[in-house]
């Protein structure tokens, strides 16, 4: 799971205070610049490993700038 404040969340991690931020109303710049720092997370965590499989509970404003970055698209 991704966060708009907390970047890469755990799905069994604990659960995080309500907050008034969003990637949803942020501009192309904005979600850019978030995935660009958020990037690195997957792979500090070893989840960028050849069979592992992620799965982003998010809608687009939150995936469509980091897949990319992630699969080394970019």
């Amino acid at each position: 799971m991704h966060s708009a404040k907390h970047g890469l969340l755990a799905p069994d991690g604990p659960p995080i205070e309500p907050y008034g931020e969003t990637l949803t109303t942020a501009s192309k710049a904005q979600q850019r610049i978030w995935a660009q720092q958020v990037t690195s997370q997957p792979a500090d965590k070893g989840l960028l490993a050849d069979g592992t499989i992620l799965v982003f509970h998010a809608g687009r404003d939150y995936y469509e700038e980091l897949l990319p970055l992630i699969c080394g698209e970019y």
